[in-house]
């Protein structure tokens, strides 16, 4: 996980905490209807002439009679809230793995990489004139972290809070990384990738102390969990393709 993320590496403290926005992810709520008339069983009713004249007055010339337009139907009234119509995407083809041992870089500090994690997709899109108002990709939760430093005097912890959404600075929510998505192709397939190798520098030094060379061991257990999803970009509604759940654990010992 590189060091300009939204989650761990930017909000860590020394024994204190730090995805947003999360990851998360923000919602739109439904406009207002429009206005339209109503009428109550109780409004006066409109007023009538009688065909007999009144006393005293000859009846008048018989105007022609026109007859009056039966009254126009209202259109169909629509819910704001009306369920989005929700394309058939199909899951094509989709892959997702990673294995290995950390890779220690010596250095000025200790650099801990873990191995790196990958999964591609291809949706197949349904036709339609609302399809390429979807786009398809990656969104990803960091569900459990712990990482600490201990020294010969002194333990460093660097806490986060979870669940919260784990993306590269400055991605818009709720994607993980602005390349792991690709717009929906009507009657096409549109291909996904995405990939992460959670890493973290430690100091040799005691960063309280300042003790030389007093690193002992460095500890981290991560979870996370990805989805690949569709979302409409302007009612922001996401249908779930898939889910990946992956983690890493291990403990560094420092001779």
């Amino acid at each position: 996980m590189a060091a300009d993320r939204t989650n761990t590496q930017q909000h860590a403290e020394q024994k204190s905490a730090g995805k947003e926005q999360s990851r998360g992810p923000g919602k739109l709520t439904g406009a207002n209807g429009p206005v339209r008339p109503s009428y109550r069983a109780d409004d006066a009713p409109l007023v009538n002439i009688g065909d007999s004249p009144a006393a005293g007055q000859s009846r008048g010339p018989t105007l022609p009679h026109i007859p009056v337009p039966p009254p126009r139907a209202l259109p169909p009234r629509t819910s704001p809230g009306a369920p989005l119509l929700r394309p058939a995407f199909t899951v094509s083809a989709f892959t997702a793995g990673g294995a290995g041992n950390a890779t220690l870089t010596p250095g000025g500090d200790l650099l801990v990489d873990s191995p790196l994690f990958q999964s591609s997709a291809r949706v197949q899109s349904p036709g339609g004139v609302d399809v390429p108002n979807w786009d398809i990709g990656y969104i990803q939760t960091a569900t459990e972290h712990f990482l600490e430093n201990r020294y010969r005097h002194t333990t460093e912890n660097w806490r986060v809070a979870v669940p919260v959404r784990d993306s590269l600075a400055g991605t818009p929510a709720p994607w993980y990384r602005t390349d792991a998505l690709t717009p929906a192709r009507p009657g096409r397939e549109s291909a996904a990738a995405m990939d992460d190798h959670p890493f973290h520098h430690v100091s040799w030094d005691d960063p309280r102390t300042g003790e030389r060379n007093a690193l002992i061991t460095t500890t981290r257990r991560f979870a996370l969990a990805a989805w690949l999803i569709a979302r409409h970009r302007t009612q922001q509604t996401i249908m779930f393709l898939k889910n990946i759940v992956w983690s890493l654990n291990y403990v560094v010992n420092v001779n």
